[in-house]
């Protein structure tokens, strides 16, 4: 579930993207056996699963989700190892602190100091180094996307 490439070495096929059908068949199978190996898997002393094996149990039912609504949207994979948090958390982080003390705000609050920090171009940059090649597609970051929307309805 780390996927960093969309044709990766012949000897590396675990690497490839999700959902390309060259590889999609037997990145399923990897998956289905991992979700019975946590389903199967107690540890000692335990009758329940314990927390990581729920996380990787609802991370593989994610991915499967994510991909089957991203289809409808022509997209034909999906680089899991993109699927990360922290630039989500970078900009809370942010957010929170420009509030100084006051690191609890309210939505409306949040909306006032997330468009200062538009404004001030102050939004943590995101990496230029990628694991793959460009695609003659033009590819934006949903977050990015989703707010761009939320500030034009909201006329900012």
């Amino acid at each position: 579930m780390n996927s960093l490439e969309l044709h990766p070495p012949s000897n590396k096929p675990l690497q490839a993207g999700y959902g390309l059908e060259k590889y999609f068949s037997q990145l399923e199978q990897i998956l289905q056996n991992m979700k019975e190996e946590m389903n199967g898997m107690r540890l000692q002393g335990k009758e329940s699963l314990v927390p990581f094996q729920k996380g990787i149990l609802i991370s593989i039912s994610s991915l499967s989700g994510l991909w089957n609504d991203l289809k409808n949207f022509k997209f034909s994979y999906i680089l899991t190892s993109r699927l990360t948090q922290d630039s989500l958390e970078s900009l809370f982080s942010q957010i929170r602190g420009a509030g100084r003390f006051y690191d609890h705000p309210s939505s409306l609050e949040v909306i006032y100091r997330l468009r200062n920090l538009l404004l001030a171009n102050k939004l943590p940059i995101l990496s230029s180094k990628v694991n793959t090649r460009e695609d003659s597609i033009n590819e934006g970051y949903l977050t990015a996307d989703i707010l761009k929307n939320t500030f034009a309805k909201l006329n900012y």
